[in-house]
């Protein structure tokens, strides 16, 4: 994993929990887009 939660909430100045299974959903894509692409 290249980024965890905490690390994209903090960049994104995210505060709330609300939206923590959409962004956990796109990390995981992410990761595997980039994994795919190496």
């Amino acid at each position: 994993m290249y980024a965890t939660l905490d690390d994209l909430k903090t960049y994104l100045n995210i505060t709330t929990n609300d939206d923590d299974a959409l962004l956990t959903a796109l990390i995981e894509r992410a990761t595997q887009i980039i994994d795919t692409a190496t």
